[in-house]
């Protein structure tokens, strides 16, 4: 018991050191403090000096095979699969960054939407979410699961500014039912996101209605333009003098 409090309380003040200054940790660190969740109540530092000596870094360890890992005292085949999935979110990470998605009008918006709805037969809605050079940043996907009704949840849209920090939000959701006019939901659900973004300080480029191969620009209709002039910070203050 006193070797598993031991060990228990190195974790806490490593996985504290590594959360003051990540960039820090040297790499026989990291290793150490990754196989805390693979290891339990167990001193991994060896076993991290050890992989990094066989393999030459952490990028040859998460790129080693399954029987080249095993071959590593110490290390099973719960340890080498762990290692094998971080490896392959490395390279599915690393391949997605290099894709630089540029958003700049609304024709290739609609085309990137048309695209991104394909196929899909619920309802559901899409936040992009652009940089100030209008490249995709992320997009976060909210779907309530039904086939006539999608909602965002406010808490959950903060969220996402608060972690990606946009400068530029586009909205959209998909109508399965092939008509892509608007319905009143929809620009209620418009001006409520305009009011949300301000308070955040994201401008809203468009909100966009996919059904099939159409798509409804609340920007071209106009409608944007008007809703902004309609629900807005200052009309509501001004509603509430």
């Amino acid at each position: 018991m006193k070797q598993e409090n031991l060990h228990s309380g190195h974790r806490d003040r490593t996985i504290k050191k590594f959360l003051r200054s990540p960039s820090a940790f040297a790499e026989h660190e990291v290793l150490e403090a990754l196989l805390f969740y693979a290891i339990p109540r167990v001193d991994t530092n060896p076993l991290a000096h050890k992989l990094i000596n066989m393999f030459g870094s952490l990028d040859g360890v998460f790129s080693a095979t399954h029987e080249q890992l095993v071959s590593v005292d110490g290390v099973g085949d719960k340890v080498a699969s762990y290692l094998m999935l971080v490896g392959q979110v490395i390279i599915r990470s690393s391949q997605n960054s290099k894709k630089v998605v540029k958003l700049k009008n609304t024709f290739e918006v609609k085309n990137w939407l048309v695209d991104f709805f394909k196929g899909k037969n619920l309802e559901s809605f899409v936040m992009i979410m652009l940089d100030d050079n209008y490249n995709l940043i992320a997009h976060c996907e909210f779907s309530d699961k039904s086939l006539s009704t999608v909602k965002a949840e406010i808490p959950e849209v903060v969220t996402a500014f608060n972690i990606h920090k946009p400068k530029f939000a586009i909205f959209s959701h998909n109508h399965p039912s092939s008509n892509v006019s608007p319905s009143e939901i929809d620009d209620f659900a418009t001006k409520k996101l305009n009011v949300l973004c301000e308070i955040n300080d994201v401008n809203v480029l468009d909100h966009i209605i996919v059904a099939g191969d159409d798509a409804y620009s609340y920007r071209q209709s106009g409608k944007l333009d008007h809703i902004k002039q309609t629900a807005s910070l200052n009309t509501l203050f001004k509603e509430i003098k």
